[in-house]
């Protein structure tokens, strides 16, 4: 009850700042941060949707480059003058005539295209017959460290009439520099003989030729491109350091997602730091193009910009208090007067009247106009009532003169 009695003290002044604030800056402020969420979904959508349009048009560009790349494979396994070369060393035909050629045959196909690093062609025999631009020779950079033998690349690459990709491994270090190279497989068809082994093809491609196609001038801080092959093993990475690393090799693409997340936030760029980590699948390859990008350059923009917001909204609401302010307090001090004026008038005062202000409310105005009315009335009420009294006594008067004066008489 008492704490009842208290709410009910309330000044009409208190009630109205409170009804002001409920009807007016709060739902403001419930706007405000709706449309903060809001504004962050949006964004964060569009960043994905940007996200995804950028893998999908690096997915288009390496497609056109690996074709390209592909189409010096063709017209390696399928040119009749390799093949017959090809064919004279399988028999043993002026085998160091016919490697030379070879070798002068491939070493012309280095200046087609920019990223080639070595041609080399293994024939049904075991002969090995090679042009590397790294070593500058007949020396091979990359088959000591690759992960099958010559006899188990051969029977891979020569089993069918298919192109064989083989992921990014690590070649020779020259000049302090580490190079990594990718492969591109086929077998040497002779097509009056398609079913004969000749040998194989392999050109080995450098690995900048993927960074290349992954890097792209939108990239922002901490956020790059890097392709994931379909045992989980780092294709092309902006860090040489990490290729070859396993990222993943989960099926499914949430299961993917996760892992690429979960290898991601372990790197040292994005530790500690919220990530967003999306992926497109290259059918043609069996590769994923995957992007992961640090958030922390759109939350600082949300939050610069909820910062102007809140800036913006303390303004208004600065400027909505005074406003209110100003209009209570007009309100208020013609009520007050009123109230001045009912307690002067409740003492016996009845002379009093409400002041009329150019500045008063239209319902004050009405209830001091009824107010001075009421007054004026009962002044004239009472003054009638005191004549009527006065009038009473004097005819009380002259009815006690009229009876003593017979009165007076009889005893005179």
């Amino acid at each position: 009850m008492r704490r009842f009695r208290e709410r009910r003290s309330w000044s009409l002044k208190s009630r109205l700042i409170g009804a002001f604030l409920i009807t007016s800056i709060l739902p403001v402020i419930i706007i405000n941060l709706f449309s903060y969420y809001n504004t962050a979904k949006i964004v964060t959508d569009h960043v994905a949707e940007l996200t995804h349009a950028n893998l999908m048009r690096t997915k288009s560009s390496l497609d056109v480059w690996m074709e390209s790349y592909e189409d010096i494979l063709f017209q390696i396994y399928t040119d009749d003058d390799i093949v017959a070369m090809i064919e004279a060393i399988n028999n043993g035909d002026e085998v160091s005539v016919n490697k030379n050629q070879l070798k002068r045959t491939l070493h012309g196909l280095f200046y087609t295209k920019e990223y080639i690093k070595c041609i080399t062609v293994f024939t049904e025999n075991g002969t090995e017959v090679c042009y590397d631009m790294l070593t500058g020779s007949s020396t091979n950079s990359w088959t000591d460290s690759f992960e099958l033998s010559g006899e188990e690349l051969y029977e891979m690459v020569s089993s069918d009439n298919s192109t064989h990709i083989f992921s990014t491994q690590p070649a020779i270090t020259k000049g302090g520099e580490d190079y990594y190279l990718f492969h591109l497989g086929h077998r040497i068809i002779d097509y009056r003989d398609v079913e004969k082994r000749l040998g194989i093809v392999i050109v080995s491609i450098d690995e900048g030729m993927l960074k290349n196609v992954c890097s792209s001038e939108e990239d922002m801080e901490y956020s790059y491109n890097f392709i994931v092959d379909d045992e989980g093993k780092i294709v092309s990475h902006p860090d040489d350091s990490v290729l070859t690393d396993q990222a993943g090799s989960g099926d499914g693409e949430k299961t993917k997602t996760e892992q690429y997340q979960a290898y991601a936030e372990n790197l040292e760029e994005f530790q500690g730091k919220p990530i967003s980590v999306s992926y497109v699948h290259d059918d043609t390859f069996n590769w994923d193009i995957v992007n992961v990008s640090s958030q922390n350059e759109v939350f600082e923009r949300l939050a610069n910009q909820q910062k102007i917001t809140v800036t913006v909204l303390l303004a208004f609401i600065v400027v909505l208090m005074l406003c209110i302010a100003f209009l209570i307090q007009r309100l208020t001090s013609s009520l007050n007067s009123l109230v001045k004026v009912m307690k002067k008038a409740g003492k016996g005062d009845l002379t009093v009247r409400v002041e009329k202000r150019n500045n008063t409310p239209a319902e004050v105005e009405t209830i001091s106009e009824e107010f001075n009315g009421m007054l004026a009335r009962l002044s004239e009420s009472l003054e009638k009532e005191k004549e009527a009294g006065e009038k009473q006594r004097a005819a009380e008067i002259a009815a006690l003169e009229a009876q003593l004066n017979p009165h007076f008489l009889y005893n005179t």
